[in-house]
């Protein structure tokens, strides 16, 4: 069983609707394993991006708010990003590359799968 986490997008509080492909491919890749998908919203006053991610079929919504998550640092979602990895188990991280604009995460600070090829 793998359980894979998504990283919701969003900018000044408005959902990103990219954010509904990346979970649509990450029920897919979770459904070959038997594992479930998690949701993590990162910035401050996201409660509204929150409650429309949970409308998007995943299993939970976790949330990390508030003054330190104002600015899009990656030290500071990386942090986050690992603390929620480590404490659901989940297997892989998803989140849409900005480079790329690919939707699987291999070897982002925070993740659990090794460096590698992101397609």
């Amino acid at each position: 069983m793998a359980d894979i986490l998504v990283v919701v997008e969003h900018q000044d509080g408005v959902f990103k609707k990219n954010t509904l492909s990346v979970v649509s491919a990450a029920k897919v890749l979770a459904g070959l394993t038997g594992g479930e998908v998690d949701a993590l919203v990162l910035g401050d006053g996201v409660g509204a991006v929150a409650d429309i991610a949970a409308g998007t079929g995943v299993r939970k919504v976790s949330l990390a708010k508030g003054r330190p998550f104002r600015e899009i640092l990656a030290a500071t979602y990386a942090g986050a990003v690992a603390q929620v990895v480590k404490a659901g188990g989940t297997a892989r991280c998803s989140h849409r590359h900005r480079r790329s604009g690919r939707i699987s995460c291999r070897g982002c600070p925070g993740c659990s799968t090794p460096p590698g090829d992101d397609s």
